[in-house]
């Protein structure tokens, strides 16, 4: 498994690369989930700047 590879390394094996693959795209899909949810905390908590914004 790839969580278990030394920092540095490279994958040796189809599946080390597609663990490092799916390990990326998860932490992709996380930084994009929080900054939705960030976008949606600010326009919730300031409902006034969201209509300053749509100006």
């Amino acid at each position: 498994m790839a969580f278990f590879m030394v920092a540095g390394s490279e994958p040796q094996t189809d599946r080390q690369r597609e663990d490092l693959y799916a390990i990326a795209a998860l932490n992709e899909s996380a930084v994009i989930e929080l900054k939705v949810n960030l976008l949606l905390l600010d326009f919730s908590c300031h409902p006034f700047r969201a209509q300053e914004r749509s100006n």
